[in-house]
């Protein structure tokens, strides 16, 4: 049941959102889930993990004393065990790199954070084409190399190992042949260096772009990339979603 929790962080002392690395946050989300629950997560689910992770301030310039982490899980019913590992953890000690966290509470989210898989499959409208936003840094990975720009082949891979990963029903047709048909026909796109705390670096961009499914006749094929779209709102596409990177808002354009 993909699910989203989003947590108020006060820190002790203000931080540049750039000053935040991926790594660290990683980390500070293992700490809140506590030693059991966190070694389950890192070690059950092998290299294709059931949550992605988000702070809408990491990246940024402006200094800032709160934070909003944003959590999504992909699996069902796995919404009680993070919310009682965070609720019932140890609260003392909690660090995001060397910056104490003095406070946090979990936000609200709405119902329309929650979903389920069978009702992303009913409920995704059918549109031609669809706008994608990457919110936070986002790169893919081919032949060893990063590669900074969102093709359609490795954007639905992506959605579709992680789908068929965690949703009771897998993808109902294989999209592979209909890769080249989906064209990106607009995006406005800035590269973007992103550096984790151990030193290590990679190229990513962030912007929008235009995913246009009018070259796909098959209507199933055309059906599942929509729904793979939708999908996205929670899994995040390319490297690094546990960590904070491709972050995205997918919705379909109209007219």
């Amino acid at each position: 049941m993909p699910s989203r929790v989003v947590l108020r962080l006060r820190l002790e002392k203000p931080l540049r959102g750039r000053e935040i690395k991926p790594d660290t946050l990683h980390g500070l989300f293992f700490k809140l889930l506590g030693g059991e629950l966190a070694e389950e997560f890192h070690t059950r689910y092998g290299n294709v993990k059931p949550y992605s992770l988000s702070c809408g301030e990491m990246f940024g310039e402006k200094p800032t004393e709160v934070l909003h982490l944003e959590i999504n899980l992909l699996e069902e019913k796995l919404l009680s065990k993070p919310l009682s590992g965070i609720i019932l953890g140890d609260k003392e000690d909690l660090f995001l790199g060397k910056v104490g966290i003095t406070d946090f509470s979990i936000l609200p989210v709405g119902e329309k954070y929650i979903a389920t898989y069978q009702s992303l499959k009913e409920d995704t409208p059918e549109t031609q084409r669809w706008l994608v936003r990457f919110l936070s840094p986002t790169t893919f990975r081919r032949n060893d190399i990063d590669l900074p720009f969102p093709l359609p082949e490795l954007v639905f891979k992506g959605l579709v190992k992680r789908w068929n990963a965690f949703s009771p029903t897998p993808v109902g047709i294989d999209l592979r042949p209909f890769y080249n048909l989906v064209k990106v026909s607009s995006f406005s796109l800035k590269s973007q260096r992103v550096e984790f705390s151990n030193g290590g670096k990679l190229t990513a961009f962030r912007g929008f772009a235009v995913f246009n499914l009018s070259l796909v006749r098959d209507r199933k094929a055309k059906r599942w990339f929509s729904i793979l779209l939708n999908f996205s709102n929670w899994s995040g596409v390319g490297r690094k979603t546990t960590m904070g990177l491709g972050k995205v808002l997918a919705k379909p354009l109209e007219g």
